[in-house]
């Protein structure tokens, strides 16, 4: 029997109250334009602040892929319009575990992009390699990796769960959230790339 595993509450975690941004998912705060930087400093304060030069040159800092997928680690992050600190606020994400892809690095910053295709600078403190995903439409959840399979769960779009294994040459991944995990086309998902081995 298929049951909405506390989808409530994995939608629920999704939104933030108050944002009135419109047409947004609920998964940050702030003005497209930017914001002048106030309270949120501290979710993006780094030790030392890198300098502004060569805002928008593609590098691989760390030896690690780039374009990859990351979450987001911190309760709240910053997104700015450029490497540093000095540049303003696009948003504040409030939303840890959120998957988010690095497009550049430049220092101690990624610039990210989001399932809406919100891109701009955050400071690596803020990201894990904890991989996870958000569900592009409605999914079923299953006990193998088959169509075929036990349903296990029925999900909304838009809810976001742990990535377990992605196997090599498989149209499925395994993910995992609150009490109960399964298996869930990659076409389904934002968040893994279509050949991407995850282990």
């Amino acid at each position: 029997m298929i049951r909405r595993s506390r989808l409530l509450l994995l939608l629920g975690l999704l939104t933030v109250a108050g944002l009135g941004v419109s047409g947004s998912l609920g998964l940050w705060t702030g003005s497209g334009g930017g914001v002048p930087e106030q309270g949120g400093a501290k979710a993006d304060d780094p030790q030392a602040p890198e300098t502004s030069e060569a805002a928008d040159r593609p590098a691989q800092v760390e030896g690690l892929p780039v374009p990859r997928f990351v979450t987001l680690r911190a309760p709240e992050a910053n997104m700015r319009t450029g490497p540093d600190t000095k540049f303003p606020i696009k948003w504040v994400y409030q939303r840890p575990g959120l998957p988010l892809e690095v497009i550049a690095e430049h220092h101690h910053w990624r610039r990210v992009r989001d399932i809406q295709g919100n891109d701009g600078w955050m400071h690596k403190r803020m990201l894990s390699g904890r991989r996870a995903v958000m569900l592009t439409g409605p999914s079923v959840l299953y006990d193998s990796p088959s169509g075929n399979a036990r349903p296990v769960a029925r999900l909304d779009p838009m809810v976001v769960l742990m990535v377990l294994k992605c196997p090599p040459a498989s149209a499925w991944c395994q993910v995992a959230a609150d009490d109960f995990r399964g298996w869930a086309e990659r076409s389904r998902m934002w968040g893994v790339y279509a050949d991407e081995v995850i282990e």
